[in-house]
């Protein structure tokens, strides 16, 4: 399977979907497709469990052993927060500006009566 398959689609969508969730409690190395290794087995497991339910052929792969690592993966990305990370060597590490977290912003789009 060449560059721009369905496994390199699932890959990064895999790592997208975990650097999301990182971006809240850490600093990410800039390349886009890079992930902390303190993690990478719970990343891997996400990335076989989608694999093996998307690509045709592929289910029968899906046993009890693979959906338990798939839910213990999905656990620890619930809980990112609760794992420590090493940094990502400086020359690869996002700029600060990347880390900080958005303030929540409330618009009033409707003005409501309260009895």
């Amino acid at each position: 399977m060449g560059p721009g398959g369905p496994l390199d689609a699932i890959a990064h969508e895999v790592a997208e979907d975990w650097r999301g969730g990182l971006r809240r409690v850490t600093a990410l190395d800039k390349r886009p497709d890079a992930v902390p290794s303190e993690i990478l087995l719970h990343i891997l497991a996400d990335f076989r469990y989608r694999a093996f339910t998307r690509l045709p052929g592929m289910r029968s792969l899906l046993d009890e052993r693979r959906v338990a690592e798939w839910d213990r993966a999905m656990a620890v990305r619930d809980a990112l927060a609760k794992v420590s990370y090493q940094l990502p060597d400086e020359d690869n590490r996002e700029p600060e500006e990347a880390l900080s977290l958005p303030t929540p912003q409330i618009a009033v789009t409707h003005n409501h009566i309260l009895d």
